[in-house]
């Protein structure tokens, strides 16, 4: 009987490994230029910005700026707007604050000076993973705990 089970479970393997696609190839530890995305740059920030500032990706709007991405969005308590600057490295987004500095009664001074990079080791930990038309946003937070958030990427995000 034991037997018997041991072969129909290597039958399904074999069969599962004939029918189910290898992985893609790509690891998730190496450059971007290696790393397999279905999902531009643009959009990546736009969702993790959105993840991590607990707003709607679709009130986020990006323009390149070198080899980052300028975030920005409206803030809910005074509707001015506020932004980052976010980037891809491997599968890691990076971010820091656009210069812009709010003082107690709301009015932007901007600095010219952009905060300082997110990747310290009390910063919250940003990874994406994507399917073809799916990004999954994971922060691991400062204090161990994690959030995921999946998006469907729009088809003019698709890369």
């Amino acid at each position: 009987m034991i037997l018997k089970f041991i072969g129909v479970i290597m039958l399904v393997g074999f069969m599962a490994s004939i029918f189910i696609p290898a992985h893609d190839g790509y690891d998730t530890r190496v450059s971007n230029k290696k790393h397999k995305s279905h999902a531009t740059d643009s959009f990546m920030c736009k969702a993790a910005t959105a993840e991590h500032m607990g707003r709607k990706v679709l009130t986020m709007s990006s323009e390149k700026s070198g080899n980052k991405y300028h975030i920005t969005y409206p803030r809910p308590d005074n509707g001015k707007t506020t932004g980052v600057y976010c980037w891809r490295e491997g599968t890691r987004l990076l971010w820091q604050t656009d210069g812009m500095d709010y003082t107690y009664k709301g009015t932007p001074n901007f600095t010219g000076k952009p905060g300082r990079i997110r990747n310290g080791e009390y910063d919250e930990e940003i990874t994406f993973s994507t399917l073809p038309t799916l990004l999954t946003i994971n922060i691991k937070w400062s204090d161990g705990n994690k959030s995921t958030q999946v998006y469907k990427i729009p088809k003019s995000e698709q890369i």
